[in-house]
């Protein structure tokens, strides 16, 4: 019921009414396809966590599918008008390496909403490659759960995985924004029943991720605006060994083509040593 702050989430409700008519187009495509997709947050986290389209503000679609659909996924994209810089995404996704860039926005002239394409629920710029490897995407696809937004049918992360990635998300930008904190404790709310802590926290342990984890659900309770945590730091020093450390700060430095090439909008076939210096210049 919309009832705080009317005009706010009156925008809320319309940006997830509109985003629930591309979110269906695209799921019929990809259905027509036989791919699966799990809805990650914006107007999943609003129907089935908030139970309230207008209290969350997401207004992408962000779409966790199998690294082995992605390309598939991008062809339904660009039938539907979504697109995003030519061949980019197959650099991504056919590099051998764990990559820490595991994600693609894809733009619509013709619609408001953008898709941010997924497959691997890790995705940053900085070199996270430790936990793409402990993280088994065979787990979270087994454990997703089904639920209903605008009478269609999706998937969702389980509650157990669904907590973890809000962790992450919401560390990973710093909480920057109130509603990073306040989509955990909606999730930890809603699912509060359903929520195997002890399996949690093993599944946390067994990432990598319990102590940010531990460190998000304490924050949750006492929101400290405009004091974020020291993120890269904090992930610099929980990688293991000097070898880690070592490269963790050389990818920051020198990230990989594939990578560079979704920062920047280019092909990777465009990513050369000069770009490497303008960015070490900060040009």
């Amino acid at each position: 019921m919309i009832e705080k702050d009317d005009d706010k989430n009156y925008a809320y409700l319309a940006a997830h009414l509109t985003t629930g008519e591309a979110l269906k187009n695209i799921l019929d495509a990809l259905e027509g396809q036989g791919v699966q997709a799990i809805i990650l947050k914006g107007i999943y986290l609003a129907s089935a966590v908030y139970e309230d389209l207008g209290r969350q503000p997401g207004s992408d679609i962000d779409l966790l599918v199998k690294r082995s659909d992605a390309l598939r996924v991008e062809h339904s994209l660009n039938q539907l008008g979504w697109k995003a810089p030519n061949g980019v995404l197959s650099s991504l996704i056919e590099n051998a390496k764990p990559a820490a860039m595991n994600s693609l926005m894809f733009f619509n002239p013709d619609s408001l909403v953008s898709v941010h394409l997924h497959w691997h629920i890790i995705n940053s710029t900085w070199p996270l490659e430790s936990y793409v490897e402990r993280i088994k995407m065979e787990e979270i696809w087994q454990a997703a759960v089904l639920a209903e937004v605008e009478g269609v049918a999706v998937r969702g992360l389980g509650p157990e995985h669904l907590v973890i990635y809000l962790c992450y998300h919401g560390f990973t930008h710093f909480f920057g924004k109130p509603v990073y904190a306040e989509d955990i404790k909606a999730a930890v709310a809603r699912f509060k029943g359903d929520i195997n802590w002890d399996g949690l926290y093993a599944q946390a342990d067994k990432w990598g991720l319990r102590w940010m984890v531990e460190y998000c659900l304490k924050y949750i309770k006492n929101p400290r605006t405009g004091k974020y945590p020291d993120v890269y730091w904090l992930y610099f020093i929980h990688e293991n060994g000097v070898r880690r450390k070592a490269l963790f700060l050389y990818h920051t430095l020198f990230p990989r083509r594939g990578t560079m090439a979704a920062i920047i909008s280019l092909p990777v076939n465009e990513i050369s040593l000069k770009r490497y210096w303008r960015r070490l210049m900060c040009r």
